[in-house]
């Protein structure tokens, strides 16, 4: 359902260019093939993240928990997956001494949360994964 005061969430897409950039730790100016050298580091790394929590979550208890729908407090989980992932303290690694910053864990996180919920609701319906 769309229209006025419809609740119906809404995703938006745009393209974009960078046409400049420039290094917090230096100041210096970054040329764009810097910018897509640097762009591709991050998606490996959120890559990478992502493949490593399902590693770790991928089991019947995670399913579980995820079908019940409860934290350990026995509060309904958010539908955010970033914040329902945090409150169970599902958080990714990363390598030593890299800075991440909050948003690509939440990143991270939406998307494996979204990856698991739909396996816990497979797993809940034909008994499997």
């Amino acid at each position: 359902m769309t229209g006025p005061g419809s609740t119906a969430p809404r995703q938006f897409a745009f393209t974009t260019r960078a046409y400049r950039a420039v290094d917090d730790a230096t100041g210096e100016p970054i040329g764009l093939d810097d910018v897509d050298t640097r762009v591709g580091w991050l998606l490996d790394l959120i890559t990478a993240a992502g493949a490593e929590l399902v590693s770790r979550l991928w089991r019947p208890a995670t399913f579980d928990v995820l079908a019940v729908g409860l934290d350990r407090r026995d509060r309904r989980l958010p539908a955010q997956g970033h914040v329902a992932a945090a409150r169970l303290g599902w958080n990714p690694h990363y390598p030593d001494g890299v800075y991440v910053p909050s948003r690509v864990t939440r990143v991270v996180t939406a998307q494996v949360m979204a990856t698991l919920r739909t396996l816990a609701y497979r797993h809940r319906d034909r008994g499997t994964v």
